[in-house]
């Protein structure tokens, strides 16, 4: 576990780790990703998901790609991220779930260099009809503190969540390298339920 002095330079703490990401072989990264995919497989939360929001990892991420490809064989919705770029009502500066089969959807690459579908409205959800999201992040901490790439898609999407009946869970996926002793909040981050990675799954809030 990397410990950092607090309070935490966000910055240098995003470069660290973004440089700490690309250092892993393709092998380790590949194994890593395995590894979170069987601990996830036997959660009972991944279980009764139906529909479940993953991401594109890029930069040495956490790859979901293995859990994409279980969801897909046990018949369950796999969604991934789009930036709407304000192309539908108070989405502006937020991202859309989009469902997403590799066999049937075709990739583009946004402007941040992510891969994405390509946009159509037809096969949006709403975020609350999600029941789990897998989340990237830069680091984290044991109370469920997530630390993204700064540009807050994800806290300006999943603000509000909370006050709805019925929401997903949130979980963040990261190498456990990424973990660090404490991270300050910002008034806007969301907090995570769970967070994981190649070596566990802990829970830092009871899961739906």
């Amino acid at each position: 576990m990397l410990s950092e002095p607090r309070p935490v330079n966000r910055r240098t703490l995003r470069r660290e780790m973004r440089q700490r990401r690309r250092s892993l072989t393709l092998s380790e990264q590949r194994d890593a990703a395995k590894k979170a995919r069987r601990t996830l497989a036997r959660e009972m939360v991944f279980m009764r998901a139906r529909k479940v929001a993953m991401y594109m990892a890029g930069a040495g991420e956490l790859d979901p790609q293995p859990i994409m490809k279980t969801a897909l064989a046990m018949k369950k919705q796999c969604y991934l991220p789009v930036m709407s770029k304000g192309l539908l009502p108070h989405t502006a500066g937020k991202l859309v779930f989009q469902q997403y089969d590799p066999q049937t959807h075709s990739l583009a690459v946004n402007r941040f260099g992510i891969h994405e579908p390509f946009f159509d409205p037809r096969s949006l959800i709403p975020t609350r009809m999600l029941d789990l999201i897998l989340t990237p992040l830069v680091a984290f901490d044991r109370q469920g503190n997530r630390l993204g790439m700064g540009k807050g898609y994800y806290d300006k999407t999943l603000a509000g969540l909370h006050r709805q009946w019925r929401r997903p869970t949130l979980l963040g996926m990261a190498h456990s390298f990424q973990e660090i002793d404490e991270l300050t909040p910002e008034a806007w981050d969301i907090p995570l339920d769970g967070i994981l990675t190649e070596k566990e799954l802990f829970w830092t809030h009871t899961p739906h």
